[in-house]
């Protein structure tokens, strides 16, 4: 009897204890008085501090350079063929330092959208398999990156077999001769 009697002592105060924190500790008031008018104010003075921040950069430079695939299939061929030797990857090097990279965010490595936004992790990993001047990369040894890629080589998926050097381009991105959307349309 006394156990029943525990029990149900027991639920009687986790439910009184449940409501008082499910309706709150008394009544309580605003600490901060705005309007939505403020904060729709807000909204648009961070987007445009986000535009203009993304202005400044001039990302579309970037954003040009990495949809010329059909540039950079010979030079995926070529470190194929090489399988990314230290040569092949140092000439890789020479011909991408001069790349405009302020396209891309100095924490994470990702590019920016539009807006000055930066590209989430998913968004990067599947629009990598179309970045066909980044994939090399991944089979770069560190201190062959060149200067101005070294804060994307954060986003960069690095390979752990170094073994095999494979790009895996479809016939479709081989002949393909008109870039695919910039990353400010996605």
């Amino acid at each position: 009897m006394k156990v029943a009697f525990d029990y149900f002592l027991i639920c009687l105060v986790g439910l009184v204890a449940g409501a008082w924190l499910t309706i709150g500790f008394g009544p309580t008031k605003p600490t901060v008085e705005t309007s939505f008018a403020d904060i729709q104010e807000s909204k648009v003075e961070e987007g445009a501090a986000r535009r203009k921040v993304f202005n400044e950069r001039q990302t579309t430079k970037t954003h040009k350079w990495l949809f010329q695939s059909p540039e950079f299939v010979e030079e995926l061929d070529y470190l194929e063929e090489t399988n990314c030797s230290d040569h092949a990857m140092r000439l890789y090097a020479q011909l991408i330092d001069t790349v405009d990279t302020s396209g891309f965010d100095p924490e994470t490595g990702r590019p920016f959208l539009s807006e000055g936004k930066v590209m989430t992790r998913m968004q990067f990993a599947v629009l990598f398999k179309g970045m066909i001047p980044l994939r090399p990369l991944a089979y770069m040894k560190d201190e062959l990156v060149p200067q101005n890629f070294k804060h994307v080589m954060k986003a960069i998926p690095r390979k752990r077999n170094w073994k095999t050097c494979q790009f895996d381009l479809s016939p479709l991105q081989r002949m393909m001769r008109v870039a695919p959307p910039s990353l400010s349309q996605l």
